[in-house]
């Protein structure tokens, strides 16, 4: 979910910033070695805040490799049912 709505609304703030301490984050992406993949590939950096850690993704208008990414994560999807 996380990378599907980033890679479909690549402007918007709020899907590019995700608290480490988010609890299905760490389930459906952190825990999932091919999610956490695609998202690192994407460019993830971590950002300190106040109480806690973020992991944000730049805006990127790389169309080939957004689509492999999501490729990637429909597969990891797939993985875990």
């Amino acid at each position: 979910i996380y990378l599907e709505n980033i890679l479909t609304h690549p402007t918007e703030e709020k899907y590019r910033k995700i608290s480490s301490s988010n609890q299905n984050f760490q389930k459906r992406i952190a825990s999932n070695p091919l999610a956490l993949g695609a998202f690192e590939w994407l460019g993830r950096t971590k950002e300190k805040g106040p109480d806690t850690e973020f992991y944000v993704l730049p805006i990127r208008k790389d169309p080939i490799k957004e689509h492999i990414s999501l490729t990637i994560l429909k597969k990891s999807r797939e993985s875990l049912l």
